[in-house]
């Protein structure tokens, strides 16, 4: 029987000019401006509809995502989550055993596994959106997903 390869090294941003650096440089901050931006243009009507929390709600949300991106420049340590969805436990768990396989330093945006940190994004965004009073459903990708389902 042949010897099973190994897996592939996990890709990081350390290196740039790579595909994974140029993501992270610029892609991901796209996205998050993005949703800043979508929050954003939702908040006359958000809080037309929701008079009493809804302008506190944009506010944190767009404050939140806003710290995010600068984090992400700046290489900062990933943070443990702080919202209650169901697998909240799962993901800090998983944070503080890459933090003791490294250092905590090394468990930041550009270190660490990309994959890991691209899921760690997304899922960020989802709860920043659901410790909000008004938020909790709202999708800031739904106008992109409607125009990629109409025009595709």
């Amino acid at each position: 029987m042949p010897p099973v390869p190994s897996l592939a090294p996990a890709l990081n941003g350390i290196k740039e000019g790579t595909f994974v650096y140029k993501t992270i440089k610029d892609r991901w901050p796209t996205i998050l401006t993005k949703v800043i931006d979508q929050v954003h243009r939702y908040r006359h009507t958000h809080i037309a509809v929701h008079p009493k929390d809804g302008d506190r709600d944009i506010k944190a949300v767009i404050g939140e995502l806003a710290e995010m991106r600068y984090h992400m420049a700046t290489d900062k340590p990933l943070r443990n989550f702080d919202d209650d969805l169901d697998d909240v436990s799962i993901w800090n768990e998983q944070l503080e055993f890459l933090r003791k396989m490294k250092t905590e330093a090394e468990v930041s945006w550009y270190r660490t596994d990309w994959l890991f940190v691209e899921c760690y994004l997304y899922r960020r965004i989802v709860g920043a959106l659901r410790k909000t009073t008004t938020l909790k459903q709202f999708d800031p990708f739904a106008a992109q997903k409607h125009n990629a389902y109409v025009d595709g």
